[in-house]
């Protein structure tokens, strides 16, 4: 795997929005700190509604 944090975001099953929704589960048992910041969330509820797995990153 080559790339950064954003690569492996995109590259993960349902794109950002899966990242986030996993982010979602992880926190409700292991803590806040698991969150997404705020702007990622954000970028996978527009691909959602995009209906694609597009990021959103330029």
């Amino acid at each position: 795997m080559t790339g950064g944090a954003l690569q492996y975001v995109n590259g993960r099953p349902g794109g950002p929005a899966g990242f986030t929704a996993r982010c979602g589960e992880l926190a409700e048992r292991y803590g806040d700190r698991f969150l997404p910041p705020p702007l990622l969330r954000e970028r996978a509820e527009e691909a959602a509604a995009a209906g694609g797995r597009e990021s959103g990153v330029p």
